[in-house]
C-alpha cells in the first residue's frame, strides 16, 4: 500500500514518520521542500504535488495550517473524485465553525465530508459544546483520538516523572495535556 501524506509539520511528520520507520511504502508532499528533503533521506519518496499523490498512493492523509491550504488540496482533490478514485472524504482537527463550511459548501454540490477526526479525552471534552451538535444534525461521523492524552491519564507523568521512550519525553513540544489543571485533574482520576 502506498501511503500519501500531504502537510509535514507538527502531525504531518510524526505520522509518515512512525509509517516510514514501519516500513510503508510513504509518499510526502510541503511546500517547504527541505521538510520533504529531510524525509527522503528516510526512504520516503516525494510527490510532484497534491495530485500527484493522490495519482499514484492508495491513501492520501492531509495534515494542513490553514483553511487556505486545505482549500488548495481540496480543488486537486476534485478531478480524482469525478473520476471515483476519492470515494470519501473526512477532516481532522476541526472546529464546529469549519465543518460548517464544508457542510455549505457540499449543499452547493461539493464532496461532503463524512467524518472528523478530533482529540477527545478526559482532559480534552471540547467538542462536546458545538462540534457534537453539528455532526448530529449533518450526519457526519467521529474519530475521536488520543483518548489518553498522550498516555497522561495512565499517569505515568505524574510527579514529574518523564518515562525514556514515552512520547511527551520523546516530544515535548506535546504540551497541551501539561497544564496544572490537568495534572490535578490526572491524579484525581487516578485515584479512582
Amino acid at each position: 500500500m502506498k501511503i500519501g501524506f500531504i502537510g509535514l509539520g507538527n502531525v504531518g511528520s510524526k505520522l509518515s514518520g512512525s509509517l516510514l520507520r514501519n516500513g510503508f511504502d510513504v509518499f510526502v508532499y510541503d511546500l517547504n521542500s527541505q521538510l520533504t528533503a529531510e524525509f527522503a533521506k528516510k526512504g520516503a519518496k516525494i510527490g510532484e504535488n497534491p495530485a500527484h499523490l493522490m495519482n499514484v498512493c492508495d491513501l492520501v492523509i492531509t495534515c494542513l495550517p490553514s483553511p487556505a491550504a486545505s482549500n488548495m488540496v481540496m480543488q486537486a482533490m476534485l478531478p480524482f473524485v469525478k473520476e471515483g478514485k476519492i470515494r470519501q472524504i473526512g477532516l481532522s482537527n476541526e472546529t464546529p465553525w469549519g465543518l460548517m463550511r464544508y457542510c455549505e459548501e457540499a449543499k452547493q454540490g461539493a464532496k461532503k465530508m463524512i467524518t472528523v477526526q478530533n482529540a477527545y479525552n478526559l482532559l480534552n471534552r471540547r467538542d462536546e459544546i458545538g462540534l457534537s451538535e453539528v455532526l448530529l444534525r449533518e450526519e457526519v461521523g467521529y474519530l475521536a483520538y488520543s483518548p489518553l492524552a498522550f498516555g497522561v491519564l495512565a499517569g505515568k507523568y505524574l510527579n514529574n516523572k518523564k518515562p525514556e521512550t514515552a512520547r511527551v519525553t520523546l516530544f515535548p513540544n506535546y504540551s497541551r495535556y501539561s497544564s496544572e489543571q490537568s495534572n490535578k485533574a490526572t491524579m484525581l482520576y487516578n485515584d479512582i
